[in-house]
């Protein structure tokens, strides 16, 4: 888990959510969380602008380079 303190994630909200999309999904509902208030509507809304684009993204990269198995 990464270590999301209570300052901003970054300067800027673009930055913000820009560093939302680069960690993990696992650590994404915790960061979006820890977006100050003022910022939260613009960050959310970039967020989920980017992120079916993203999932996809994640997606075929997944099917190119399947996890290994796990005996």
């Amino acid at each position: 888990m990464h270590n999301l303190s209570h300052r901003p994630l970054a300067p800027t909200p673009l930055a913000c959510a820009t560093t939302i999309l680069r960690l993990p999904p696992e650590c994404r509902a915790q960061a979006l969380r820890l977006v100050p208030p003022r910022w939260r509507g613009l960050v959310w809304y970039q967020v989920a602008w980017y992120l079916p684009t993203l999932a996809r993204l994640e997606r075929d990269r997944a099917a190119r380079f399947p996890a290994p198995r796990r005996a």
